[in-house]
Formats: structure tokens, sequence, C-alpha cells
């Protein structure tokens, strides 16, 4: 579970009560807020597809199901276990609509 602070931190406060110029304050204090900033919004990693024949792929997830495309008379169905998550006109397309559903399923679990 996810918990949010209770108060704000004021990074300036805390960076002034470090004996440092002026320089190293204002580096400290870029580093702290471009981590807290990645923080709260992770880079999800890009799936890694599996060419597995000529009309299925598939690409596997730490969520214990994973994605698979199957191309059947030009549509490429994207499932993600054994259901079918979107219909799609090309391969790329199909990528890309796994691509986004894993990575709002990931989003989910971190809000």
């Amino acid at each position: 579970m996810k918990t949010e602070p209770t108060e704000a931190i004021d990074l300036k406060a805390l960076v002034n009560y470090f004996e440092l110029n002026r320089y190293q304050k204002e580096l400290v204090l870029n580093e702290l807020e471009t981590l807290i900033k990645n923080q709260s919004s992770p880079k999800i990693k890009q799936l890694e597809w599996e060419d597995t024949d000529m009309w299925y792929f598939k690409a596997k997830t730490s969520l214990g199901l994973g994605y698979s495309i199957t191309e059947i008379k030009g549509t490429y169905i994207v499932h993600f276990g054994d259901a079918p998550i979107s219909w799609e006109k090309s391969l790329e397309s199909a990528k890309s609509a796994a691509q986004a559903d894993f990575e709002q399923r990931i989003k989910e679990c971190l809000a």
C-alpha cells in the first residue's frame, strides 16, 4: 500500500540546514527535486516481444500473466493472459496497445 506524506517537506529549508555554498545548495536542491519528481512518475520498461511464429507474438511480464498478439485475417488480437483486450489493424499498433495496457496496470498498482 502506498502512503502519502502527512506534510510537505520544505526542500529549501532542508538544504539550508547544511553548510554549503550557494552553488552547492542549488545543485543539491535540483538533485532532490529531480529525485522526487522521478519517484512520482517512474519509468516503466518496454515489453520485450518474442517472435514465436509468423502470426503469433508474446511478451512476458512480472505480473504473472503475459501479453500475446495473434494475427487472424489481417486483424491483430491483443490478449492479456487469456482475455482479449484490443483488436488492431497492424502489428505495431497491437504492440503499442499492449504497452499502453501494461503501463496502465502498473500505474494502477502504484496509485
